[in-house]
């Protein structure tokens, strides 16, 4: 693996997950004020939501930051 590949890859992991997590937050806020969720499930929902997001965020930027970074 080259090393701008390795920084390529590097990049876009922090960018993604770092970005991830205060989409997440406002998404369960959002739903959590419109449905009634225990706090046992509202872990599930953190966790569900950042996965979703995550894995968007990668499959969007993956392609795009390819020149960029």
């Amino acid at each position: 693996m080259k090393i701008e590949s390795l920084r390529y890859y590097l990049t876009l992991i922090f960018l993604v997950l770092g970005c991830s997590i205060p989409v997440t937050g406002i998404a369960v806020w959002v739903v959590t004020e419109i449905v009634q969720i225990a706090v046992s499930h509202l872990n599930v929902l953190y966790v569900a939501a950042y996965i979703v997001v995550a894995c968007t965020g990668f499959y969007v930027y993956g392609k795009r930051l390819r020149n960029i970074v």
